[in-house]
């Protein structure tokens, strides 16, 4: 059995904590938004309500961007850390980063499209009608704004609504 700290901004994990405390480990978790405090309620520990005591064997997870300097600094003091860094924080805000970094890794990735106005978004989607392509808000949007990805059940049109 092991202990896992969840540590999320609205509780996304969700699912990944109830499978791991059916699986008999210790489990808890933090969400950051106090909007979001009643999510897992009576499923999992909160630590607005919670009896759990991490230590140096609790595995702490984070199951969205923005933890990377807390990640960071719990795997310097030598603490189990799953997910985020600093590095990776910068990845998921920054696609052009990523894009160079996977491309020296020789990661291949889609090709993308960068607009920096909505309607020159819509204006491509329009365009391009019925071909599989995913929007992803960058910059400061990124993890504020859901990301969507056109396909057989959701087809490119749907995404005009979106970004209306």
């Amino acid at each position: 059995m092991n202990k896992f700290m969840v540590w999320s901004d609205v509780g996304n994990a969700l699912g990944a904590v109830v499978k791991l405390q059916a699986e008999g480990n210790d489990t808890a978790w933090w969400c950051k938004d106090p909007s979001a405090s009643s999510v897992g309620k009576n499923m999992v520990e909160s630590v607005y309500d919670w009896k759990f005591t991490p230590d140096d064997d609790t595995i702490h997870c984070m199951d969205c961007t923005n933890y990377g300097a807390f990640a960071d600094s719990l795997r310097v003091g030598g603490l189990p850390v799953v997910g985020s860094s600093l590095i990776a924080d910068r990845m998921e805000m920054d696609r052009a980063f990523s894009k160079k970094v996977f491309a020296e890794c020789g990661i291949p990735t889609p090709p993308s499209v960068f607009f920096t106005d909505w309607h020159k978004g819509e204006e491509y989607v329009k365009a391009h009608k019925g071909v599989r392509m995913a929007i992803k808000p960058g910059e400061s949007l990124s993890g504020n704004l859901p990301s969507h990805v056109a396909d057989k059940n959701f087809p490119s049109e749907d995404l005009l609504g979106i970004l209306d």
